[in-house]
């Protein structure tokens, strides 16, 4: 993108957005793994 040098305001919100995002998918998909797996170790017993 052309507007990164002028704008490093903007280039850091719109580089701190994603990160934030992929860590937030991250941790939603750690928490669904572990909620899937306890309750198929519960369905099982």
């Amino acid at each position: 993108t052309p507007n990164v040098a002028p704008l490093p305001r903007s280039e850091t919100s719109s580089s701190v957005f994603p990160l934030l995002g992929m860590g937030l998918a991250f941790f939603a998909g750690i928490t669904l793994t572990l909620i899937w797996m306890a309750w198929t170790n519960r369905k099982n017993k």
